[in-house]
């Protein structure tokens, strides 16, 4: 049973591929039914962050290009599962389906929050991807402890930095 809905993940995903390349407006009603059928419990990590795309891509293709972003928005906001490739590939979909929303909308104050949460998304992407460049193991982690006494500077915490080990201990002493 599992194994039949990463079946029919793969079976939607090939769906979307080919409706991408002969614009047949069967192919994309296939790759909607074959998604659909499929159990996100069902399935692994990894599997789901692709039915997320997958749902994404779907949707992208339809034109309903801003719930298309939404759901790249939540495959981007998985950590770890995706490669560093196949997350600058998700990026670079994600980004178009929010450009695309944002040309066709007619308020202005929309596009104004579409833009802050272009910002807001990219920085999560930047911090996330920081971390891993340089990646460090064991106690001794002080790229590591850069970056987080840098992220909560200026906040009201009582920072103590261990000795022994790269460990931060911060206590929240005013209000947020």
């Amino acid at each position: 049973p599992a194994s039949a809905d990463a079946a029919s993940l793969v079976i939607g995903r090939s769906h979307l591929e080919r409706h991408r390349l002969l614009a047949d407006a069967a192919e994309l009603t296939a790759a909607r039914n074959a998604l659909n059928a499929v159990r996100p419990a069902a399935l692994s990590p990894r599997d789901r962050v692709d039915l997320l795309i997958g749902l994404g891509q779907a949707l992208y293709q339809g034109d309903s290009f801003g719930a298309a972003a939404e759901l790249f928005d939540t495959a981007l906001s998985q950590p770890l599962v995706l490669p560093d490739r196949d997350r600058l590939l998700l990026l670079d979909w994600w980004a178009t389906a929010v450009d695309r929303e944002a040309r066709s909308l007619v308020s202005l104050g929309r596009v104004y929050r579409l833009h802050g949460r272009l910002g807001d998304a990219l920085a999560r992407y930047r911090e996330a991807r920081t971390l891993h460049e340089w990646p460090e193991v064991g106690n001794e982690l002080p790229i590591t402890r850069g970056h987080v006494l840098e992220a909560i500077e200026g906040l009201p915490l009582d920072v103590t930095t261990h000795e022994t080990t790269s460990g931060i201990t911060a206590m929240l002493t005013g209000a947020a």
